[in-house]
């Protein structure tokens, strides 16, 4: 069965080239990465890298070519900030203690807005955070041609019409940051939990209940002992000195048994 194709107007399909939503999860996912990085105890190198992929999330945030503006990029970077962007990277200097402010400032906003213990009747249950950000100015942007349309064997050129309008605010550094690092905050506001193990932000992808492989295991692990302690403890054990007689290189002649480590778990009968 042959389906019809249905027509967009003129220039509707560049409504859609900026970043994918898949692009957005993955660098939020970054943001996200970089709250967690221990930012005192990195070296010159590795600071350097923290940097320039900075930069790059500044630089994909935000539309830097004037052809561009029109598209779905909430964010404009102001005129002093075209001259500091080169190849996808936004080259603003960022010292160390810069770093560590940022740094602290997206943790307070990461804890703010995603607690860790659901907040009790009496407490806010609409948290807060206060954006360090100064807008220079708001702006309606929208994309104006002129379709057309077939009359008999000539096309006939139709009224002026806007396919697309949206708000843009323009911005300046650090701000530029701070408002791209908002919208993602919009977009994955319910993608975005606390692992219910270790309490970490996570960008949740389909039925993921926890932040990793790691913490999943350890919760299956620990159902796994407590549904049958004995028979968990003999499985470990027999795991246990599998390891130990590989690594004293024994064979299975050698009558040499390990010991076996922590308290026996006996099992008691429904007599005792």
């Amino acid at each position: 069965m042959r389906t019809s194709r249905i027509q967009l107007p003129a220039g509707w399909e560049n409504r859609f080239s900026g970043p994918s939503h898949d692009q957005k999860a993955a660098q939020l996912k970054w943001v996200l990465d970089f709250a967690q990085q221990e930012i005192e105890a990195l070296d010159e190198s590795n600071r350097r890298k923290l940097e320039e992929r900075l930069q790059r999330f500044c630089g994909a945030s935000a539309a830097f070519i004037p052809n561009e503006i029109w598209k779905n990029y909430p964010i404009v970077p102001e005129a002093s900030l075209f001259a500091k962007w080169e190849r996808g990277r936004l080259k603003v200097p960022l010292s160390r203690p810069k770093l560590e402010e940022m740094h602290r400032m997206l943790n307070q906003a990461l804890e703010s807005l995603y607690p860790r213990r659901y907040p009790s009747a009496e407490e806010d249950r609409h948290p807060r955070w206060l954006l360090p950000v100064t807008i220079k100015k708001v702006e309606l942007v929208g994309r104006v041609n002129k379709p057309s349309k077939r009359v008999g064997n000539r096309l006939v050129t139709g009224t002026v019409m806007r396919a697309h309008i949206h708000r843009s605010y323009m911005v300046g550094w650090p701000d530029l940051f701070w408002l791209a690092f908002a919208e993602y905050m919009e977009t994955f506001a319910t993608d975005l939990r606390r692992c219910t193990e270790c309490l970490t932000l996570y960008v949740k992808r389909k039925r993921q209940e926890y932040c990793s492989k790691t913490c999943s295991q350890r919760v299956r692990t620990r159902r796994w002992k407590e549904k049958d302690p004995v028979h968990a403890s003999n499985t470990r054990h027999q795991a246990y000195v599998r390891y130990k007689r590989k690594e004293m290189k024994l064979t299975k002649w050698d009558k040499v048994k390990p010991q076996r480590r922590g308290p026996r778990l006996v099992k008691h009968s429904k007599g005792d």
